[in-house]
């Protein structure tokens, strides 16, 4: 049993049990009932009292047989206060005869009975070594009244009344049971089953009991206590209905053992209910640290790998690679952490629990080992959103590169095709160009002006080769997988327009070359041309001379033209051959230089030879004429003067006409119509020959052979006159063959001119298809680049750079116009070839015509692009905006509650449930945010320089935001119950009311110390003097008085359960019985058996005593750790 105060008596003890049984006496013998009854039961009931407590502490073997008589050696009292309080036994005299020592002894014993804090006033050891009964009953009740009774109140009358009401507020309700008193309300035992029921229904059926059964009642109930309960039985049935009213005081002590067992069992109940209580608490605070440790290891695990794997940059280097990256850390975004995100949640909220608890408890705060705090992992986590964060811009990054790098590949291939298609253009036609021969300096002039149109175009497509080799940088820029390809591209096309340049230089050189050659050529063309016509002339001057057959008209003067004619026909062979040879080596070196035409003269070397050898001819002819002419003027000589005379003015007629006609200027048709106007068919020289040959038929007739008086005879002169004809046909035919000369050579000029005609057409129009061609393939290059750009500022340097195109497209309509002029001349002409040129008509109006189509389509396009990336932009920044707002009003709001987390758990509820509205009304906002988010995704844009937020982390944010509110409201409330839950009932409420009012003697609300301990007795409650002194102290005044408030406060503190470190410990001495150790046995009978294996496998044992627990350490454990 717990003994919980020991207070002074203000009235010996003693006397007031003698004064009540004086009282009785003569209350017995008024009515005339004299007799010792109480004596005996008193000693009956005393004794089972003593031998109870002294069994108890000292074994079977120690027990007195009669309290009056065994009681006088003082050893048993000395053993009694020593089981009851615990006191040391004085040094006494183990074995007294003598009644000194017996005296000696008992006072001995006194003196502890007084020391324990029992006054027995006016009573002597002499009482005690004389056997007076009643002074040694009045001890023995003065002992129980301070151990087991006073303790109710600190007056006797208290102490029975807070008896009574105790009896009185357990047995209310039993049917027959009325407790007024301890005498005859006790004596049917109804009452003593009730209190037994009301703690214990389970021992006996009340209901089955009758009051007129009095001695089955009572030995129930006794039986029932003694066996069930440990209650001594101090109490016979014949005590209780042999007797007109049982002894109250045996009753009371009898009553005061179910108090105090049931007290006690209330207390250790109370103790259990605690300590059960912080076990579990316990318990389930490390089944929270236990699940929080390993969640939290799980989830930083889980968080390290993730961000190790986030952190990983092991893109394919492709497009379809990247998003297939993308595609996968949407999915994980969408399906992995979301999941992931409410158990860092529910983590947290284990945590958050945790501390809830350990914090309402005013246990100590949960410290996680090192690297698993909620402060680690929102670490982790933040280094895990970071590496989101991180891992996205890295694939937008990727993406934007790949994207860049499909968008150059692209631009590229397509401008290296078009240079391609100018190299292989230019190539060919370098190509044509090789071993092409000339026929003049003119053509060699329009090929090396096409040249320099070419290298034009070379220099003017460095840029474009410069712009290929800046996209291919930015294609290396950008680690393109197969730059390789791209540099051997770049290295082919470098050394394309390399051989290009050098092919053009060496070309050049060779125009330069060649024109110069051409030059000499046509140097020596017109030289030859000269010396030919020269040469031609000459030679029919000399076959006139040839065929002059004039030898003189006498003999002597025919033998005198000997001389002239042999020295005649040496210069004119000399001359011939001289001039022959001229031209010879001119043909040769023209030869030597490749050329088989000469457009300046119709004649060849062959041609003039053929002529030499004619005059040649006509030599040998005039030889033999002068041999005839000589034998002739051997044989006339007569009737010559006259004839002479004639014949003279007619040869004199012929050479003045032959000087004449020899002198006729103009072209050979002027000079011709000349000769035939003069020569008049030759009838002026018909007449004066005529006139000559009557003269000469005369002197024929006369037999004249000669005539010494003139050189011509008529023979010579008709000769001369045929040899004038012939001279007159011979100019005319000359002059007709040179009618005929000229005419072949301005057809062979028209012929020239026609070709160097076509040839200039064919350059001119060569010149401006080619340079439609460069035009045509930088525009297919522009215009079958996508129109794919990821902002604004792109769209439009894409704009400007179309607007550019359209601009020198206008400037080749111009070129255009050229071709289709070209074109019609050139079909004018019949020239259907042209290797100059690297496009035909029908191909520049096919490309024209595409690039038209091209344009519409391309302006389109880009109009189109330069919108879209405006509305996106649009969407980007309205993105922004919104995400920003709702970021903002979502830190605003973890903020606030934060804030509240220090705060009562009702106020920071009420916060919370606030805030269910005011989240929940932002939803439209983040469902507004999706819309945004969603037209962006469905736009493919994947970068936003106006923000670093992304609508994933948003709306994990916000759902973190949602998800906390309530799961934080449902732990507080959860909290706030289990707080309610541990206050107190109504009908508590009402019974310390009760209580209350039965020690509020004059109902003032206010009640003394003395009514207030007696008040905390009744309803179970015990306090030594220093506890309650705290007690009034905390809840009541200054002047010791409590009021009703405050015995109220200090109950609800004292039933709901304050499990505080000493309360714990305490009711560990409860279950202990004031030991610093507790058994299996002591723990057995209140826990259930998770409870008690719980706390067998939790306590640590206590040092040097065998199965026994330490409780100290375990709750010192328990609140510190």
């Amino acid at each position: 049993y717990q003994r919980r105060v020991r207070g002074d008596l203000f009235q010996p003890a003693v006397v007031r049990f003698l004064r009540d049984q004086a009282r009785m006496a003569t209350s017995a013998s008024q009515k005339g009932i004299m007799d010792k009854a109480w004596e005996v039961i008193q000693k009956k009931t005393f004794t089972k009292w003593v031998n109870n407590h002294l069994m108890r502490r000292h074994g079977a073997n120690v027990f007195v047989k009669d309290i009056q008589n065994d009681l006088q050696d003082g050893i048993a009292i000395m053993k009694l206060i020593n089981a009851l309080y615990d006191l040391p036994l004085k040094k006494h005299n183990t074995n007294p005869k003598l009644r000194v020592h017996l005296i000696e002894n008992v006072n001995q014993a006194l003196a502890m009975v007084h020391e324990a804090g029992v006054k027995t006033v006016f009573l002597s050891a002499e009482n005690i070594v004389d056997c007076e009964l009643k002074m040694i009953l009045g001890m023995i009740w003065t002992i129980i009244l301070h151990y087991q009774i006073q303790g109710i109140s600190v007056e006797e009358l208290n102490a029975k009344e807070g008896l009574l009401l105790w009896c009185k507020k357990k047995t209310h309700g039993y049917r027959d049971v009325q407790v007024d008193n301890f005498h005859l309300s006790f004596q049917d035992g109804l009452a003593f089953c009730a209190l037994i029921h009301k703690h214990r229904p389970d021992l006996l059926d009340f209901n089955a009991l009758k009051k007129d059964n009095k001695a089955e009642n009572l030995n129930l109930a006794f039986e029932i206590a003694e066996t069930k309960l440990g209650i001594p039985r101090l109490l016979e049935v014949d005590d209780m209905i042999n007797v007109p009213r049982p002894d109250e005081r045996s009753v009371m002590t009898y009553v005061s053992e179910y108090f105090h067992y049931f007290a006690s069992q209330n207390q250790a109940e109370t103790a259990g209910r605690r300590i059960a209580k912080l076990a579990k608490a316990t318990q389930q605070n490390e089944k929270l640290k236990s699940d929080y440790l390993a969640a939290a290891t799980d989830l930083l695990n889980w968080i390290k790998a993730t961000t190790a794997g986030l952190n990983q940059r092991d893109f394919d280097n492709t497009l379809p690679g990247i998003l297939a990256k993308i595609d996968e850390f949407e999915a994980y975004k969408k399906n992995t952490k979301p999941p992931k995100t409410s158990e860092k949640i529910e983590v947290e909220q284990i945590y958050n629990n945790l501390a809830m608890k350990l914090r309402g408890a005013g246990r100590p705060p949960f410290q996680p080992p090192a690297g698993l705090s909620v402060a680690d992992i929102n670490t982790s986590w933040d280094a895990l959103e970071e590496a989101e964060r991180a891992r996205d811009q890295a694939l937008r990054d990727e993406l934007a590169r790949q994207g860049k790098l499909e968008n150059l590949l692209k631009r590229f291939h397509n401008k290296v095709t078009a240079l391609e298609e100018f190299a292989k253009a230019k190539e060919h036609f370098l190509k044509t160009g090789e071993g092409e021969k000339f026929d003049s300096v003119t053509q060699v002039q329009l090929r090396a002006k096409m040249l320099e149109g070419l290298l034009g175009e070379l220099e003017a497509s460095k840029k474009r080769l410069q712009d290929v080799n800046k996209l291919g940088a930015e294609i290396g820029a950008l680690n393109y997988k197969d730059q390789a390809t791209i540099d051997a591209k770049l290295a082919e096309l470098s050394g394309r327009w390399g051989s290009l340049a050098d092919v053009s230089k060496q070309r050049q050189r060779f125009y330069a070359e060649e024109i110069q050659r051409q030059q000499k050529v046509e140097d020596l063309r017109l030289e030859f041309a000269r010396l030919a016509k020269e040469y031609n002339r000459w030679l029919k001057d000399a076959h006139s001379k040839a065929r002059d057959e004039n030898f003189g008209l006498s003999l002597a003067a025919v033998q005198a033209f000997q001389a002239t004619l042999n020295s005649e026909e040496t210069e004119l062979k000399n001359t011939s051959n001289s001039k022959r040879q001229a031209l010879e080596k001119l043909d040769a070196e023209l030869k030597g230089l490749g050329v088989t035409f000469n457009n300046y003269t119709p004649f060849t070397v062959a041609d003039l030879a053929q002529r030499e050898t004619e005059l040649f001819g006509y030599l040998q002819k005039r030889q033999t004429a002068y041999q005839a002419e000589l034998a002739r003027q051997l044989q006339m000589e007569e009737k010559r003067k006259e004839f002479a005379a004639k014949a003279n003015s007619f040869i004199a007629f012929l050479a003045q006409q032959r000087n004449q006609l020899s002198s006729v200027e103009g072209d050979p048709d002027q000079q011709i119509a000349q000769v035939k106007s003069l020569f008049h068919d030759g009838s002026e020289g018909q007449a004066h020959l005529a006139e000559l040959g009557a003269l000469d038929a005369e002197m024929t007739k006369l037999g004249i052979t000669e005539n010494k008086h003139t050189e011509y005879s008529f023979r010579t002169c008709q000769n001369r006159f045929e040899q004038h004809k012939q001279f007159v046909d011979n100019l005319l035919a000359s002059l007709e063959e040179d009618v005929k000369l000229n005419n072949k050579l301005l057809e062979m000029r028209k012929a020239w001119e026609k070709k160097q005609q076509e040839e200039n057409l064919r350059i001119d129009f060569a010149n401006n298809a080619n340079e439609l061609n460069a035009f045509f393939q930088n525009a297919h290059a522009l215009l079958n680049d996508p129109v794919a750009t990821n902002s604004v500022e792109q769209a439009q340097s894409l704009k400007a750079e179309f607007d550019s195109l359209e601009a020198e497209k206008g400037a080749k309509q111009g070129n255009l116009s050229n071709v289709r002029s070209l074109q019609k001349e050139l079909q004018a002409a019949g020239v259907t070839d042209n290797p100059l040129a690297e496009l035909t008509a029908p191909q520049v109006e096919e490309k024209w015509s595409n690039v038209e189509s091209g344009v519409a389509s391309y302006a389109t396009k880009v109009d189109a692009e330069i919108k879209k990336q405006q509305s996106n932009e649009a969407l980007r920044k309205e993105f922004a905006n919104q995400a920003q707002q709702l970021n903002q009003f979502m830190d605003t709001q973890f903020s606030q509650i934060s804030s509240a987390e220090n705060k009562e758990a009702e106020v920071e509820l009420a916060t919370l449930k606030e805030k269910i509205p005011v989240v929940e009304g932002s939803r439209g906002q983040l469902e507004a945010l999706r819309g945004v988010y969603n037209q962006l995704l469905g736009a493919r844009v994947s970068d936003n320089k106006h923000t670093n937020l992304t609508f994933p982390n948003v709306e994990v944010k916000w759902n973190q935001l949602n998800n906390s509110i309530h799961k934080k409201i449902t732990l507080l409330e959860a909290q706030i119950s289990a707080k309610k839950a541990s206050g107190v009932s109504a009908e508590q409420a009402q019974e310390f009311k009760e209580c209350f009012a039965h020690f509020d003697r004059d109902q003032n609300g206010i009640i003394s110390r003395d009514e207030f301990k007696a008040c905390l007795n009744s309803v179970g409650e015990f306090l030594s003097d220093e506890q309650l002194d705290l007690v009034i102290k905390e809840y009541g005044s200054s002047d010791g008085t409590v009021a009703y408030e405050g015995f109220q406060s200090f109950m609800l503190k004292r039933v709901s359960d304050n499990d505080t470190e000493n309360d714990i410990v305490e009711a560990f001495r409860v279950l202990a019985g004031d030991k610093p150790y507790v058994t299996e046995v002591q723990l057995r009978p209140v826990f259930d058996n998770d409870t008690l294996a719980y706390l067998l496998k939790s306590l640590p044992p206590y040092p040097g005593v065998q199965g026994a627990y330490d409780f100290n350490a375990w709750v010192n454990s328990a609140y510190h750790k």
